[in-house]
């Protein structure tokens, strides 16, 4: 019960709320344009496979320029947002303040929309790449927060520093490092356990 009160509380938090809300925007800002894609082959009556199009019909199987660039705006949404997804939760768990994550998860969201009406109506250059360079500028803050943050979690008892067997006493994480000092975790859920199959450094 610890452990379910303890989540209930870290979902409770303001910076988790704004992560996933800002998440929640994007992620269906990504599945509009999947479906306009699928709006835009069917208005065009443009098919990709040939098992698509109507029978006899295999000269519908051809590429459209508005589909396609729909399709490149979609594919764009894939590699930046999809990052955003993982670095965002992990940057809430190093416990930012509501100030620095709020701007970090707008300026994501704003470059993500700024780069959709560049590309789609279309804005000439360098617009969008300045929306894009906005969006990618962010994830990589985002990743060396985390990294720079310094817990890394390594499965299996392995670690990728100088951490080494992690031992747990009524919930209380320890790790000893090579020059003696320790880290110490709490994570009541893991009460009970005499040892953990993991290494926090």
């Amino acid at each position: 019960m610890a452990g379910y009160s303890e989540l209930l509380s870290f979902m409770d938090s303001p910076v988790f709320r704004l992560y996933a809300t800002y998440a929640a925007v994007v992620t269906l800002k990504m599945m509009f344009l999947s479906a306009w894609t699928a709006k835009f082959r069917l208005s065009q009556k443009v098919f990709i496979n040939p098992e698509d199009a109507p029978a006899g019909k295999k000269e519908l199987v051809r590429r459209h320029d508005d589909v396609e660039r729909v399709r490149r705006c979609h594919r764009n949404d894939l590699e930046n947002i999809v990052p955003f997804l993982v670095l965002g939760l992990l940057y809430v768990l190093t416990g930012p303040s509501v100030y620095a994550a709020a701007w970090h998860f707008r300026a994501f969201v704003a470059s993500r929309f700024a780069y959709m009406v560049c590309y789609l109506l279309p804005l000439p250059q360098p617009t969008r790449f300045l929306a894009c360079l906005v969006g990618y500028g962010v994830n990589v803050s985002l990743a060396a927060q985390v990294i720079m943050n310094g817990q890394l979690w390594v499965l299996g008892g392995f670690s990728f520093g100088l951490g080494i067997k992690i031992m747990s006493r009524g919930g209380q994480v320890r790790c000893r490092r090579g020059n003696g000092a320790n880290r110490h975790v709490q994570f009541p859920i893991f009460e009970g356990y005499d040892e953990l199959p993991f290494c926090v450094i």
